[in-house]
């Protein structure tokens, strides 16, 4: 895969994300904003090969395995799909963080 493709597929996931509005305060968002985002995106509430991310999650599983990594800690899972595409091709051991309130 040559540079100019990874720049285009990171800037289609770019343009995916959510963009705040300028009125938005920027920071640290609450746990009733991320349940909201999990709502409104389809995204994150299908199979982790049904996701239109799954295209860049088989070029990071790819760079994991060639560097033999054992264990992968992903911080800021959320819904855990990247972790779960790692599990069974790259590595023994994944851990997943997210923070959540109470």
């Amino acid at each position: 895969m040559g540079s100019q493709q990874v720049k285009r597929i990171l800037h289609g996931i770019k343009r995916k994300l959510h963009r705040p509005k300028p009125e938005e305060a920027r920071g640290e968002k609450g746990p009733d904003f991320y349940d909201q985002v999990f709502l409104e995106n389809e995204d994150l509430r299908v199979h982790y090969t049904a996701s239109s991310y799954y295209f860049i999650w088989t070029v990071i599983v790819d760079r994991i395995r060639r560097a033999r990594r054992k264990a992968v800690l992903e911080v800021g899972c959320g819904t855990g799909q990247l972790a779960h595409a790692i599990s069974p091709f790259a590595v023994q051991n994944v851990q997943k963080l997210n923070f959540r309130g109470a």
